[in-house]
């Protein structure tokens, strides 16, 4: 082959060589591509699987449970067969009701604001003990020598010493907190919750919108993004803060539909960014293997060249 012929097949390789080199990058910068697209796969299925929806466990007699969808409203409003949770801003504040601030500011400033603030809230600090002597009443609607009004009037204005026979007789009054919702309610349960709530407004509140309230995603995002803290108060009214994910009345309820659907989609997506990784590694491959025969052949018309130009050089000089 004369010098011509080998100095152009040498330029076709080396041009050659820079076009498999190009590939080779092109292909480098499309699996990162890949790479980068394979992510924002996992993302869009882990997105879908994050969109479970909160439940919350409601608690009934007889052990009886129901669930509805978690919101700030369902989770802090009175069950006397829940758990008493609340919900705190990174400031410490208590998140409570529009209506539970009004109620708070109405209250705060009376004599007796714990025992304004339980009325208000549909209690009463009665007893039954007067109902109950109706039963020891006489033939001339007397119980030694007193009518049970009178007794009630005497026991109002604090006349306790001209009672001193009746209490002895048939025992002295009892007052309890009353819930006048329903005989069926706990009034108890119900004074201690909402005592509860009041000791710990008066560490501090703030009023959540009622939109905001009833909203399921609003307490989901800050829950999830740790904008907001969960506590939770004990028998003896002390608040606790705690992690939301280790609240056992908080479950996740997926849309079956929808994470098939999306499950289906990441692994077809992901499929089909396997199947052209593997593409682009089988061609790498095959320009590798390209690359190294041009290399050699490269090298060896290269020293062909150099051994006709010695030789040329040698006759002339000769």
């Amino acid at each position: 082959m004369g010098l011509a012929a080998s100095q152009a097949q040498l330029l076709t390789i080396t041009s050659r060589i820079t076009d498999n080199e190009l590939r080779a990058q092109q292909i480098s910068e499309a699996r990162k591509n890949l790479a980068i697209e394979s992510t924002e796969v996992s993302q869009k299925y882990d997105q879908a699987l994050d969109n479970a929806q909160m439940m919350l466990t409601n608690h009934g007699p007889d052990n009886i449970q129901n669930y509805q969808k978690l919101s700030f409203n369902a989770l802090v409003n009175y069950n006397q067969f829940n758990n008493q949770y609340g919900i705190s801003s990174s400031f410490g504040q208590l998140f409570v009701s529009e209506t539970e601030a009004q109620i708070f500011k109405q209250v705060v400033t009376s004599s007796d604001p714990l025992k304004e603030f339980l009325l208000m809230h549909g209690l009463e600090y009665n007893t039954t003990y007067f109902e109950g002597l109706e039963k020891y009443v006489d033939g001339s609607g007397k119980i030694l020598n007193y009518t049970i009004q009178q007794i009630k009037d005497l026991y109002t204005n604090g006349d306790t010493d001209a009672l001193s026979e009746v209490f002895t007789t048939y025992g002295s009054p009892v007052f309890a907190w009353v819930d006048t919702a329903g005989q069926n309610n706990s009034g108890e349960t119900k004074s201690a919750w909402y005592t509860n709530l009041f000791n710990r407004m008066k560490e501090g509140y703030v009023a959540l919108e009622d939109g905001l309230a009833s909203n399921p995603e609003w307490i989901q995002y800050q829950l999830k993004n740790g904008l907001v803290q969960m506590e939770q108060a004990d028998e003896n009214g002390k608040w606790s803060p705690f992690i939301y994910t280790s609240c056992s009345d908080i479950t996740s309820q997926a849309d079956d539909l929808t994470i098939t659907l999306a499950e289906a989609e990441y692994r077809r997506a992901l499929g089909k960014i396997e199947n052209k990784d593997k593409c682009y590694d089988s061609e790498l491959k095959t320009l590798d293997t390209e690359h190294s025969s041009l290399q050699t052949e490269y090298e060896s018309i290269k020293a062909a060249i150099n051994k006709n130009v010695e030789r040329t050089l040698k006759i002339y000089s000769a």
